[in-house]
Parts: structure tokens; C-alpha cells; sequence
């Protein structure tokens, strides 16, 4: 009967219903996933904006220590240069107050000796302030020496947060703006180191100029006034001025290392900032092209989306069929195999049974033969020369070997005719087997069904070939037997009967190469 409109119209709803419940569900996971991948990237951009904030701080409150150091250094050697300037003041000072004073030689002596004794301690105890001041700046540069390795430290660390940084999509903003801020920073520091160098080499040439031009008056008036009045003072004098002008020399060449190391901490500084900026272009560099990979993956992701959408549409129409199909062929495949299984298992078995059995007959016959044979010859030989006793004797004998071998032969013609007629049933079964295989070709669509297809035949293969090496073995058997002159009375009847029951015709498996029968092919 035909299917009336009702239940069509019930199935197309069905089919409605489930594509419109499958459309919601792929809408559901797709806006799951859009929701995670968003809350993630929220989270990472949140962290990372933590992390910025925090390596700025930490990048700004290592520059004011940098420039409090420096700020503290300058103040410290401007005080320096101050009380270098007030004990030359004083010593000037001095000379002259006793220098104008001098008209007698004993108290130019006494004055002198007097002036040289203080001078000398001033002079020493200038030494020492100097001397302190050095240590002082000495350990205030290795301080800022220390202070510009954590420095150094925090921008390698900053470095490696930054490469971490920039991964995220709003680091760029956050880049430029520690750029300028840094920029801003070196350009006020270098601004100060500039000012500070420029204020400390005007205050030394200052102060050379002004102790040349005293030293020069001192040793004018000097000749002027005390040209013949005790000379040898006066160059004692002149060596202790001698030896003023190299401790001065000592203490510019201090202030020539300050400034060296100045200077030197000036180029680490600006290679520093260099290193900074290309670090800070790579990671500007790969930044855009984690840009460009992340948009890519989004363009994937969302084709892999709409891929995934097209193919459960297109999947919904012919799931249900696909499914039956396959249940159906599975079903049907599991039911022949487990038969062809079992029926493989007994038809072995009794292959092995009967080729035992075969042997074992073939060689007592052969055997009984041999004996019986060689005894009816002696019974012959006997009886030419003996009288009717060897006759009926051997008319006996004969009649022994013509009973036993009737009987090996419906033994072995029982045995043989009962297992070919099995051998023709099983390969029945697997015409029938091969058949289905052909209509499974046609459902080669379906996955699942067509792996379970594809293991059949391997499987068939082999145990045709078993069943033709079997064959073969029987026909050879056979043959021996009608060659050793054996009489046999197989039937097929029951064979042909079993194969007509299973819808096959016999005539096919009876003309095969595998029946190879030789005499007992046409009775």
C-alpha cells in the first residue's frame, strides 16, 4: 500500500524540527565559544595593562633615583669647589697682609717662617678635605655605579615583561606612551648632566685664571719688592708654589676622572636608551605580525563556523536514512560472518578429520594390498604344482581380497561422498556471501559500512583458497582410488537438492575448476 499525505507531511516535520534544533544548537555553541574566546581576552588585556602599570612605576622611580644621585653629586662638588676657593681666598689673603707688612729682614724671616708653618697646615689641611672629598665622590660613584647596574637589571627586566607585553592587542597605546615618557626623561636628564658639566668647567677655569693671576701678582711684587733682600726665602717660596701648583695639578686630574666617569656613565646611558629603542621596534615588529596572525586565525575560525553550520544542514537530511542503512548492513554483515565463521570452524575440522582418515586408509590398503598380493601369488605359484586343496585356497583368498576391498571402498566412497556434498553447500554460501558484497558496494557512501565491507573480502579470498587446496586434495585422492581400481557409488542428489533449497544452480559449482572430479564428473 501507498503511504498517504499524513504521515509525509509528519516526517517533513520531523525533518523541520530537527534542522531547526540542530541550527539553535550550533547557534548555542558558537555563541559559548565567541563568549570564552572574549572573557580570555578581556582577562589577558586586564593582566597586562596591571603588569605595564607597574613596570612604568617601577621604570619611573629608577630614573629619580638615577637623577637624585646625580643632583646629590653635583651639590657636592660644588661645595667642594666653594671651600677650595674660600682657603685660596684666605691663603691670598694672608700672603698679602704679611707680604706688605715686611720691611726688617728678621721679620720678613719670622714671617715668613710663621706664614709657611700655617700655610702648610692649611695646605694639608685643604689636603685632607680634598682627599676626603675624592673618597666621598669616589664612593658616591660607585654608588651610582651600583645604582646604574640595578638600573640596567630593571631594564633588562622591563625588557622581558615588555616582550611579554606587547602580545596582548592594547600594548601599542601603552608603548608609545612609555616611549615619550622616556624620551622626556633622558632629554631633562641629559639637559642636567649637560648643565652640571657646564657649571663645574666654568667654576675650574675660574678658578685657574684667578690663582694664575694671583701667583703671577704674588711673584711680581715679590720681585719688585724683595729683588735683593732674601733670595733663598723667597724661592723656598717659589718651591712651595711649585709644589701648590702640583697638588693643584693632582686635583685636576681628579676632576678630569670625574668627569671621565661622567661622561662614560653619559655613554652607557645613551647605549642603553639606543638598545631600548630597537628592543622597543622589534617588539613593535612583532607585535603587528601577532596582529596579523590572530586576524587570521579569526577569518579561519569563522569559515571553519560557517563550514561546520553548511554541513550540518546538509547532514540533517540524510542522517536518519544513513543511519538506518547502516544499522541494517551491520546487522546483516555481523549475522554472515558469525555463520561463515562456524561454518568455516566444522567444515575445517572435518577437512582435517577426513584427510587423516584418507591417509590412514590409503596407506593400510595399500599395505593389505601389497600383503595380499604377494600371498595370492604364492597361492597361484602353489597351486600349479599342488592339487584342488590349492584351488579352493586360493578361490578363497580371492574372494577375501575382493570382500575387503568392497568394503575400504564404500568406507572411503560414504566418507568422501558426505564431506563433498558439505564443500558444496559452503561454497553456495559464499556465492550468496559474494552477492551481498556487490550490493554493498552500492551503499560505498556510508562510512562505517563500507570498513566493514572492505574486511570481508581478504577474509573470503583466504578461505577459497583453503577450499580449493581441499578440493584438489580430494580429487587427487579420488583419482588415486579409481586408478587403483576401486568402484565408487557417490550420489549428488542430496547435494543438488540443498543448493536448489538455497535458490543456487548446481551446475555452476559442479563444472568448476575446483570440483575437479576427473571420471566422476559426468555420473
Amino acid at each position: 500500500m501507498r503511504p498517504s499525505s499524513p504521515p509525509r507531511v509528519s516526517v517533513e516535520g520531523e525533518a523541520s524540527g530537527q534542522q531547526q534544533q540542530q541550527q539553535t544548537e550550533g547557534q548555542k555553541v558558537r555563541s559559548s565559544a565567541f563568549a570564552s574566546l572574549s572573557k580570555e581576552v578581556n582577562q589577558a588585556r586586564l593582566g597586562m595593562l596591571g603588569e605595564l602599570m607597574d613596570n612604568r612605576k617601577r621604570a619611573e622611580e629608577s630614573e629619580q633615583f638615577f637623577l637624585t644621585r646625580m643632583q646629590q653629586e653635583a651639590t657636592s662638588f660644588q661645595h667642594l669647589v666653594q671651600m677650595f676657593e674660600e682657603s685660596l681666598q684666605k691663603v691670598s689673603a694672608d700672603l698679602d697682609s704679611r707680604l706688605s707688612g715686611f720691611i726688617q729682614t728678621e721679620e720678613v724671616n719670622s714671617m715668613l717662617e710663621e706664614s709657611a708653618k700655617k700655610f702648610e697646615e692649611r695646605f694639608s689641611a685643604v689636603e685632607n678635605k680634598v682627599d676626603m672629598k675624592a673618597h666621598e665622590s669616589s664612593a658616591r660613584i660607585a654608588c651610582l655605579e651600583a645604582s646604574l647596574a640595578d638600573l640596567r637589571d630593571e631594564v633588562s627586566k622591563l625588557k622581558e615583561d615588555r616582550q611579554q607585553e606587547m602580545e596582548t592587542i592594547n600594548a601599542r597605546i601603552e608603548a608609545r606612551r612609555e616611549r615619550r615618557n622616556a624620551l622626556t626623561v633622558s632629554a631633562a636628564a641629559k639637559t642636567e648632566l649637560k648643565r652640571s658639566e657646564s657649571s663645574m668647567t666654568s667654576r675650574v677655569s675660574a678658578l685657574e685664571e684667578k690663582l694664575e693671576k694671583e701667583l703671577r701678582e704674588v711673584q711680581e711684587e715679590m720681585k719688585q719688592g724683595f729683588s735683593t733682600v732674601n733670595g733663598e726665602r723667597l724661592d723656598a717660596i717659589d718651591g712651595s708654589l711649585s709644589g701648590l701648583n702640583s697638588r693643584m695639578d693632582a686635583f685636576d686630574s681628579k676632576i678630569d676622572a670625574v668627569d671621565n666617569c661622567i661622561i662614560s656613565i653619559q655613554g652607557k646611558h645613551k647605549q642603553d636608551r639606543e638598545e631600548y629603542a630597537a628592543k622597543h621596534a622589534e617588539l613593535e615588529s612583532s607585535h603587528e605580525e601577532l596582529e596579523k596572525k590572530v586576524s587570521e586565525k579569526w577569518t579561519t575560525i569563522e569559515q571553519n563556523i560557517s563550514d561546520l553550520e553548511q554541513g550540518i544542514k546538509d547532514k540533517a537530511d540524510t542522517e536518519s536514512i544513513v543511519q538506518r542503512c547502516e544499522s541494517s548492513m551491520t546487522d546483516k554483515i555481523s549475522t554472515l560472518t558469525k555463520e561463515i565463521d562456524s561454518r568455516f570452524e566444522t567444515v575445517s575440522k572435518q577437512m582435517v578429520d577426513f584427510q587423516k582418515a584418507c591417509d590412514d586408509q590409503t596407506e593400510e590398503s595399500t599395505t593389505e594390498l601389497e600383503q595380499l598380493r604377494e600371498q595370492l601369488g604364492k597361492v597361484h605359484e602353489v597351486a600349479k604344482s599342488a592339487s584342488v586343496e590349492g584351488d579352493e585356497l586360493g578361490a578363497k583368498l580371492e574372494l577375501k581380497l575382493q570382500h575387503h576391498i568392497d568394503g575400504d571402498a564404500g568406507r572411503v566412497a560414504f566418507f568422501t561422498g558426505d564431506n563433498l556434498m558439505r564443500l558444496v553447500v559452503f561454497n553456495s554460501v559464499l556465492l550468496k556471501l559474494w552477492e551481498l558484497l556487490r550490493l554493498a558496494e552500492v551503499v560505498n557512501l556510508f562510512p562505517n559500512v563500507s570498513k566493514q565491507v572492505e574486511v570481508l573480502p581478504p577474509r573470503i579470498d583466504q578461505i577459497q583458497r583453503d577450499l580449493h587446496t581441499k578440493l584438489g586434495v580430494i580429487s587427487r585422492k579420488l583419482r588415486h582410488l579409481s586408478h587403483c581400481g576401486l568402484n565408487h557409488t557417490w550420489k549428488i542428489d542430496d547435494a543438488v537438492n540443498k543448493l536448489g533449497a538455497l535458490g543456487v544452480s548446481a551446475g555452476r559449482f559442479i563444472d568448476s575448476p575446483s570440483f575437479g572430479l576427473g571420471a566422476y564428473k559426468n555420473m
